[in-house]
């Protein structure tokens, strides 16, 4: 024992190393350490031999062990040296305790650990270079090979409290992975490399620290969609009737938030200007409609939404009255969905390869593949979107629950069926701003001869996923 300027250090030098000695270049291989001596573990001392060993150069870890002994054997299954302090801190019947007669049994206060808790017995390297990308609405991921040829990487996506969720069951044999979830700009995510490794204790699945990315806001797609509705077209013109637009009644903003319709990807609230309202001929606007980008690989799943507007020759234009209709999704396929609060939508039948140039997709030619049977009615040389869907719903039904003839009714009045009402509503289902349960140019018998005037109970299905 020494006196270092009044304060006591403690240099043993009957086979041990003092401070001064690891300093001096005493050989000290260890990285987990474990040393036991009387005063040594009093590791708040100066010159403490302790600390010095984790300044040697290879050591990471240190603790005064011997009275009571620690426990490791969970180093040799993955676990960090943080878990074996704990589980020795507590031991009491796990292992049998051994503590010298001088320390009383669990939990111990005395135990310690100089280092880092979180080192593991045996690391592998990471991947490198994650790059996450839009893969037709899905998340799609790339990185570099780990060093040591790992057995495959495991991929995972944090959720909104910050926790990886694990997106693959078992490890991806290459460096690259399509999985399904939707493709989120700013979402974050990371891949692991894994190894099987075997020790004495036994065989477990090992995990490198994560490559960690973020998924970059993407560059818009364009769309130029034409698409006609059963309800306000014009076989004879070979257009549609912009009855809402001429009598007033067009809301500024879209329609299709307060339906209830989920907005993805900045899509809703979306709302264009009186001037684009007053336009008049062929580019007359008839109405709100609604476009849906959806994954490729899985149609059901809605990966970006736009409201626009639907002109008398069909063509659908941004809220500015012109432009295309651009999506907040990178380049890629997708299944191009257009959508009407009154009418059955319909999607294409196979996925569209879509860019910041503006892709046409002509729903109302009958040489366009859509998704389903049926989808879209026939109206001479070109199809639309089938009339009726007064009620609001996937289908169009003119008999039992939640029909589209009783709406009409209630509309008008139910007690009073020859009334009509003037305005912006969802029975009013050929768009002329009047709703009518009988009469000339009523909005019920279309609705009957849609499903079939001779099978009033036959339901005809939106042919949407």
């Amino acid at each position: 024992i020494g006196n270092d300027n009044g304060v006591l250090m403690f240099n043993y030098l009957n086979k041990n190393a003092a401070t001064a000695d690891i300093v001096g270049g005493v050989q000290w291989g260890g990285v987990f350490n474990m040393c036991f001596g009387s005063y040594v573990g009093d590791w708040n001392n100066r010159n403490n031999v302790m600390r010095a060993v984790l300044n040697s150069g290879n050591a990471l870890t240190h603790v005064f062990s011997g009275e009571p002994n620690y426990w490791f054997h969970t180093m040799g299954m993955g676990e960090h040296i943080g878990r074996a302090i704990r589980q020795s801190m507590n031991n009491g019947t796990i292992y049998t305790p051994q503590t010298g007669g001088e320390f009383a049994t669990a939990p111990r206060c005395a135990m310690a650990l100089l280092g880092d808790p979180s080192l593991k017995l045996f690391h592998i390297a990471p991947p490198s270079n994650l790059v996450v990308s839009n893969n037709g609405g899905n998340t799609s991921f790339s990185w570099g090979a780990a060093e040591g040829s790992p057995a495959g990487y495991h991929v995972y996506s944090f959720d909104a409290n910050g926790v990886p969720v694990r997106l693959t069951t078992t490890p991806v044999a290459g460096t690259s992975f399509n999985s399904s979830v939707p493709y989120a700009a700013g979402s974050s995510h990371m891949v692991r490399a894994v190894k099987l490794e075997t020790t004495h204790s036994g065989s477990y699945w090992n995990l490198s620290l994560g490559a960690v990315a973020t998924a970059p806001v993407p560059t818009n797609v364009a769309v130029s969609a034409r698409v006609f509705l059963e309800g306000a077209y014009d076989p004879f013109a070979g257009t549609m009737r912009d009855d809402l637009r001429a009598a007033g009644l067009l809301p500024l903003t879209e329609p299709f938030t307060a339906l209830g319709f989920t907005q993805v990807a900045g899509g809703g609230g979306e709302s264009t200007t009186a001037p684009v309202l007053a336009v008049t001929g062929n580019n007359a606007i008839v109405d709100w409609v609604r476009l849906e980008l959806r994954a490729s690989g899985n149609p059901a799943a809605v990966v970006a939404t736009r409201q626009a507007l639907v002109q008398r020759d069909g063509d659908v234009v941004a809220t500015d009255g012109t432009s295309p209709v651009t999506f907040n999704v990178g380049a890629g396929s997708y299944h191009v969905c257009v959508r009407h609060r009154n009418h059955l939508g319909a999607m294409t039948g196979a996925a569209i390869t879509l860019s910041g140039t503006a892709t046409s997709v002509a729903f109302s030619e009958p040489s366009t593949g859509l998704f389903g049977t049926n989808a879209m009615k026939t109206l001479g040389a070109v199809r639309g979107l089938w009339m009726g869907n007064a009620g609001g719903g996937n289908s169009l039904s003119y008999t039992g629950t939640s029909n589209d003839r009783d709406p009409i009714i209630t509309r008008v009045g139910g007690s009073t069926p020859t009334n009509s009402v003037q305005g912006y509503f969802l029975e009013d289902c050929d768009l002329n701003g009047s709703v009518r349960y009988v009469g000339t140019g009523n909005d019920r018998d279309p609705l009957l001869v849609n499903v079939g005037s001779t099978t009033p109970n036959v339901v005809r299905a939106e042919q949407l996923p």
